[in-house]
């Protein structure tokens, strides 16, 4: 077989399609491979560009091959879908696509995470998910207050600096259940915001994430 110049490479769980091509383009080969024939097709094959559509796993993939010393273009998966045509949606399809869009001198390629990165991206949405259930949170007891004739101000801090002085100050009037409410209520609040100021630290990079 000629010298493999592109590959274009359809990931899966389990079966991967590889398009091979030449240096001007031509198809040399459209292969299926299990994810153990993957690793040992790269390895044993001289370097080259591969693509891979930018979705799932792909960067973990791509990492893979430049480890064994491929040089790997993750691509959006739109610049992808242009190069499809008319055909349907297959794996046959997508890894020739795949490698139509790698060797376009227009096509705008991602950036390859490392590891750390994307544990650093998993802290920030993770924290960034922690403030929606604060706020979500603070805004449901705010308003059930409010149906009971209680105003509590919006704000973040004076919610929890004013919140147990709400619960003293109405701890007769209102039933067990209502008191109960308040108390969980807190307690979760006081959970996500444990959590909140964990996750911080951790994204300013008091945890060192070095891989």
């Amino acid at each position: 077989m000629e010298k493999v110049y592109y590959i274009g490479l359809d990931i899966a769980k389990n079966v991967f399609q590889v398009f091979l091509a030449d240096k001007k383009g031509r198809a040399l080969a459209n292969r299926k491979l299990t994810r153990k024939q993957l690793i040992l097709f790269f390895a044993n094959l001289p370097p080259c560009m591969v693509g891979i559509e930018a979705c799932g796993t792909a960067h973990h993939w791509a990492r893979t091959l430049i480890e064994l010393g491929h040089e790997a273009k993750l691509i959006q998966p739109i610049r992808v879908k242009a190069f499809l045509g008319h055909h349907n949606k297959t794996d046959a399809a997508d890894d020739k696509a795949i490698c139509k869009a790698l060797m376009h001198p227009g096509t705008r390629f991602v950036t390859v995470k490392t590891i750390g990165q994307q544990v650093m991206k998993h802290y920030l949405s993770r924290r960034e998910r922690l403030v929606r259930n604060r706020t979500e949170l603070i805004n449901q007891t705010r308003s059930f207050l409010s149906e009971c004739g209680i105003s509590l101000k919006k704000s973040r801090n004076q919610f929890e600096h004013n919140f147990t002085a709400v619960i003293s100050a109405y701890w007769e009037k209102f039933s067990d259940d209502f008191i109960r409410i308040l108390e969980d209520n807190y307690s979760e609040y006081l959970a996500i915001q444990k959590k909140f100021l964990i996750w911080t630290g951790i994204s300013k990079g008091s945890v060192c994430v070095t891989h």
